[in-house]
């Protein structure tokens, strides 16, 4: 744990960065907006020096209870004397309690902090709660908010900060839980369509938009493959089921859509850290990969392709689009291994060569590939041999050097539950016919899973 005279000076620091120069400019005429760079470094500095020495663990009649500065922040209102300070206080109170873009009392907590500054309240504030027996309640005696030295410097400068305006709205707090820094967000409009053209993954709690459809609704727009989608129809997507956005547009059915979205980079180019660590996880983990984007990369950006194919070992990367004239293809089947809980695409390579190793009969079939199902049938008869919905789909791929073969695992349920998957392997008469077979079963399980 950091000592608290660096918390004290970091949090002085990062004033003096954040305050307007006296010499240059009017204190009294500044507005420090979320636009100021130095903004999320003050805000987590003060956030340190609230949270030193914080009792969070307390015990109550219920027993041992975990409290947050939000929780605090409720309690507090009760020793606002001032009955200036216990108005505005219970607006805030309230503004934050209605925000449905915050979910959790940390993202809550700080929401509070930064409509404490918009009002000119945050010194007040302190000042109430240093001076209450809350301060005792909640914090330790070594903490910054009981020593005399520290609160006194702490309150100079939060004394200081009350004369210059703020300007933090709460208009683009949803990722306020995971970040101090707000990043750029942008409503788009764009007229109704049963099928917008987005593809969306969503990845810890958000909706991320993975691909755009050239010819739909959407390519018309900011939207940018990696972006969040933070609302629509005035409804927060932050912590929603899959399907939800599904759901909220049958609802408004043939009215504009109006979609709020957050961009995966900042104003100064650099990448949005929790909007890029989700797309990090979908670049290790998921079977599609973020399609080329619309703008010019960053540089240190990290590598994109052109497709939605699945890392693989020895397998071909390069995507090739659905035929136009169907999805009856005319292959041969040449068995399966079962591969107990190793659905996961390193393990195509070692199903292919099982399945060869036993040189099982080969069976001709004709695979079908639908909007839901992955069929194959034998040639000579119409009843099916194998039927997976996409969502049993865990993963496809081929070998780069048998390029006619080609593969994919289906566990017995949808693939994010199941434990007993299974890789059937099959042989194109042609390298093309394989490529373009595997783009299909992908393009397959993701119109499945997230389209919009």
């Amino acid at each position: 744990m950091d000592a608290p005279s660096d918390i004290v000076d970091r949090f002085e620091a990062s004033w003096q960065k954040l305050c307007p120069s006296t010499e240059n400019q009017d204190r009294n005429n500044a507005i420090i907006t979320d636009q100021n760079a130095h903004l999320p470094q003050f805000c987590k500095c003060f956030e340190q020096i609230m949270l030193y020495r914080f009792k969070a663990s307390r015990r109550t009649m219920f027993g041992m209870n975990r409290f947050e500065l939000w929780q605090m922040f409720l309690m507090l209102s009760k020793y606002c004397r001032n009955q200036h300070l216990s108005r505005f206080y219970n607006d805030i109170v309230e503004q934050v309690k209605r925000c449905s873009k915050l979910k959790t009392y940390q993202g809550r907590g700080r929401a509070f902090i930064r409509l404490s500054l918009t009002r000119g309240l945050l010194f007040e504030i302190v000042q109430t709660l240093v001076t209450s027996v809350l301060v005792t309640s909640f914090y330790e005696l070594e903490s910054i908010l009981q020593s005399q030295q520290f609160k006194s410097k702490l309150m100079a400068i939060l004394k200081q900060a009350s004369e210059v305006k703020f300007d933090l709205p709460l208009a683009n707090v949803s990722f306020l839980d995971e970040s101090w820094i707000i990043p750029i967000h942008k409503l788009v409009q764009m007229q109704y369509s049963s099928d917008i053209g987005l593809l969306v993954r969503h990845i810890n709690n958000r909706a991320i938009v993975v691909k755009i459809d050239p010819l739909s609704p959407a390519s018309n727009t900011d939207i940018e493959p990696g972006d969040v989608l933070d609302q629509i129809f005035g409804e927060s997507l932050y912590m929603v089921r899959v399907g939800t956005i599904n759901d909220i547009m049958k609802r408004y059915r043939d009215q504009s859509i109006p979609i709020l979205i957050i961009k995966k980079y900042l104003s100064n180019g650099l990448p949005f850290d929790p909007i890029a660590s989700r797309l990090d996880q979908i670049y290790k983990t998921d079977n599609i990969v973020i399609s080329k984007e619309k703008s010019k990369p960053i540089p240190k950006q990290k590598p994109q392709t052109n497709g939605e194919f699945c890392h693989l070992p020895s397998v071909d990367e390069t995507p090739v689009q659905a035929p136009n004239d169907g999805n009856l293809c005319s292959v041969i089947y040449m068995g399966s291994a079962n591969m107990g809980k190793k659905g996961d695409k390193a393990y195509i390579e070692e199903g292919i060569k099982s399945v060869i190793d036993r040189k099982e009969p080969d069976i001709a079939v004709i695979i079908e590939l639908n909007e839901g199902y992955a069929v194959v049938k034998r040639t000579s008869k119409d009843e099916p041999i194998l039927r997976f919905s996409y969502t049993e789909i865990s993963s496809c791929g081929r070998l780069t050097y048998r390029p006619g073969l080609f593969a994919f695992i289906a566990g017995d349920t949808t693939c994010t539950i199941s434990e007993n998957f299974t890789c059937h392997v099959f042989k194109a008469n042609s390298e093309e016919l394989a490529k373009t077979l595997l783009g299909y079963l992908v393009d397959g399980f993701s119109r499945t899973c997230w389209s919009v």
